[in-house]
């Protein structure tokens, strides 16, 4: 399974309301599609993907996790500086 269809199963079970084509350009925060709780998981499973603590203050979290690709690009970044 790659990244991105890993954290798609990861939302849905966290019941977001993604579209049944979600693609990368996929709203997540502004669209309120993600709330409290579904953030919380989605925080965790970023935390468990790249293998450190991820701390939410230290980076603009809408512009960072706003979409879809952005989670997975955001993934891939902090993978690529260990």
């Amino acid at each position: 399974m790659s990244l991105r269809d890993d954290l798609v199963a990861l939302l849905r079970e966290a019941e977001v309301d993604l579209p049944a084509d979600a693609g990368e350009d996929t709203s997540l925060l502004q669209s309120g599609r993600v709330d409290s709780l579904a953030l919380f998981r989605l925080a965790s499973w970023v935390e468990r993907a790249v293998g450190e603590r991820v701390d939410p203050a230290s980076f603009d979290l809408v512009r960072e996790w706003e979409t879809v690709g952005s989670v997975v690009h955001f993934v891939e970044r902090r993978r690529a500086r260990q």
